[in-house]
């Protein structure tokens, strides 16, 4: 009914709000499940959803790591550097830590998704350490998002974190 509802979307009126609308169920058919053949059209939805008012907590308890998955699976990240440049306090989250003790970072790092390319993978590595992510968190097995790519051999993305490690060291040293 989403996605029928946003093929619609201009006969709708232009100041429609609907605060109440939870993205739960939406989440958990088509990103938590992942069974949706369309798939690169549910970040568009979800983005004019929450335009007109639906709420990002609705996801359930670790909405940006869901937001994630959702931009993987689709193959690309647009909606996720959109919600960090339209709602700025969510970057205050990025480092939040699920029940495995996994951050945003570690989803990006761990993602088994068919099609989701090394290049893809790095870009997305690159575009949350820019939004604050902490390269140095470790989950609950004493694994930093670094291990986790060594495990899948994307040293490209290796690099990344660990130029960004070294200017972080430099600005530090020059404000001491």
């Amino acid at each position: 009914s989403f996605l029928l509802l946003s093929a619609r979307k201009d006969r709708l009126p232009r100041n429609i709000q609907v605060p109440e609308l939870s993205l739960k169920s939406l989440f958990e058919k088509y990103v938590f499940m992942g069974l949706y053949e369309k798939m690169e059209q549910v970040p568009k939805l979800v983005q004019w959803l929450i335009c007109i008012g639906a709420s990002i907590e609705t996801i359930g308890p670790y909405p940006l790591h869901a937001l994630m998955r959702l931009c993987i699976q689709a193959k690309e990240n647009h909606l996720f550097r959109w919600l960090m440049d339209h709602k700025p306090e969510w970057k205050g989250r990025i480092n939040q830590k699920d029940e495995d003790g996994c951050t945003v970072l570690h989803v990006v790092a761990a993602a088994p998704y068919p099609g989701y390319l090394i290049k893809r993978q790095t870009e997305d590595v690159q575009m949350l350490l820019r939004f604050g992510a902490d390269p140095t968190l470790l989950d609950r097995q004493s694994r930093s998002a670094m291990d986790v790519l060594k495990r899948n051999k994307n040293f490209k993305a290796i690099e990344k974190i660990n130029s960004h490690l070294a200017k972080l060291t430099a600005c530090s040293k020059d404000l001491s």
